[in-house]
């Protein structure tokens, strides 16, 4: 179980999460001559299906092992509606890449990876709430409090750095296609 759940972090972090980033850096390539994104795009689709496939895995065995009463109570519990949120965003939707024509669409892929995404985000704030949500010891409020700042102040970091570094790389194309154009006109 820990191995499954080590090989399916590892996926999550270094190509799910950034799944929806490196779909729109596929599609501004595609966008420049000569280079095909096809090839790409199958790869994105496979490894978004692995993580998938992995998550499954993992969920099925926590309704067999020690964990079942932990799965049960988010099942049956208070935020019930956010743990079908979460298993719908990061089981049940990415299972749609299946079908290869809705795989082989740039605008699918991004959807399927951004809702994967908040599916995963939702499995964490699922587990954090409904660990402490029975919790009177004020101590471990503090701790989980600063968690989850720390961790929507990375989120709205990281999303800034995402905007500045588009905005560069729509001026970089724009500058581009004006080098482009002031040397054919050269030429003529």
């Amino acid at each position: 179980m820990e191995i499954l759940s080590n090989i399916q972090e590892f996926i999550n972090a270094n190509f799910v999460r950034l799944g929806f980033v490196i779909i729109l850096f596929i599609y501004f390539l595609s966008l420049l001559p000569k280079i095909s994104s096809k090839i790409a795009l199958q790869i994105m689709r496979f490894l978004i299906l692995i993580n998938c496939l992995f998550h499954w895995l993992l969920v099925i065995t926590s309704f067999f092992t020690d964990q079942a009463i932990f799965s049960l109570n988010r099942l049956n519990g208070p935020y019930s509606s956010f743990y079908i949120i979460m298993l719908l965003g990061s089981l049940i939707l990415p299972l749609v890449l299946f079908i290869p024509k809705a795989g082989s669409k740039v605008w699918i892929l991004f959807l399927v990876s951004l809702l994967s995404n908040i599916g995963f985000w939702m499995e964490r704030w699922v587990i954090i709430v409904t660990s402490i949500h029975r919790d009177y010891l004020p101590p471990t409020h503090t701790a989980e409090i600063d968690l989850m700042l720390g961790t929507q102040a990375l989120v709205l970091a990281h999303s800034l750095f995402i905007a500045v570094i588009f905005v560069l790389l729509g001026t970089w194309l724009e500058n581009r296609a004006e080098k482009l154009k002031l040397k054919t006109t050269f030429f003529k």
